[in-house]
C-alpha cells in the first residue's frame, strides 16, 4: 500500500526531505507565488511530479478556475504513465495542505486501489482513513469530493461518507497545527 503525505507549500522543502517521496502531486494556484514557490522547491528536490494549477473554489469565480474532470483524468494518466506500480511514498501539497490536497490524495489513492481491483465500498474507507491519519486537519474541496463520487461510484460514495464521519469526529484542538503553517 502506497504510503501518503500531505503538506502545505511552507513545509514542503522540510517534508521532502524528511518523508522522501518517490513521486509529488502538486497543486497551486494557476498564477502568484505559491507556484514559483513550488517550482523552485521542486526542482531543487529532483523527485518526480505533476503539477496542477487550479483555484480553492466550488465553481467559476471572479476569474478562479476551480478543480475539473479533465484535472484529475490528467493526473490518473500521469500516475498511469510515470508510475507503472504503485508509489510506496506519495506527497501531496497544495497551499496549506487541508483542502486541494487531502481531495487530489483521496482521487490518487482510489485510483492506484483501482488499478490493483480494489474498487469495494471497504477501500474507500480505508483511503479516507489514511488521508485523515496522514492530515487531520482535512477539509477536503467538496467540488473535487464531487469529482472523486463521479470517477469511482460506490468506492468514492463511501470515501466521502467516511471522510466526513473523521471530520466530524475530530476533536480539532488535539490536532498539532502548528506543521501546516
Amino acid at each position: 500500500m502506497t504510503e501518503i503525505s500531505i503538506t502545505g507549500i511552507f513545509v514542503l522543502e522540510r517534508d521532502i526531505e524528511r518523508f522522501k517521496p518517490d513521486f509529488i502531486l502538486s497543486i497551486t494556484d494557476r498564477d502568484g507565488c505559491d507556484q514559483e514557490i513550488a517550482m523552485d522547491v521542486l526542482a531543487k528536490a529532483q523527485v518526480p511530479y505533476h503539477h496542477m494549477g487550479f483555484y480553492d473554489v466550488p465553481r467559476l469565480l471572479n476569474g478562479c478556475v476551480p478543480p475539473s474532470m479533465p484535472d484529475m483524468i490528467e493526473m490518473m494518466a500521469v500516475l498511469d504513465n510515470e508510475l507503472p506500480d504503485a508509489p510506496e511514498r506519495l506527497l501531496v501539497h497544495c497551499h496549506a495542505g487541508v483542502s486541494r490536497s487531502p481531495a487530489v490524495a483521496l482521487i490518487a489513492l482510489a485510483h492506484l486501489s483501482a488499478r490493483m481491483g480494489e474498487t469495494s465500498e471497504e477501500d474507500g474507507r480505508r483511503i479516507a482513513q489514511q488521508v485523515f491519519d496522514a492530515q487531520p486537519m482535512s477539509q477536503p474541496n467538496k467540488r473535487i469530493l464531487a469529482l472523486a463520487q463521479q470517477l469511482f461510484g460506490d468506492m468514492g460514495d463511501a470515501m466521502v461518507r467516511e471522510g466526513i464521519m473523521l471530520r466530524e469526529a475530530c476533536d480539532y484542538g488535539k490536532v498539532a497545527a502548528n506543521d501546516i503553517w
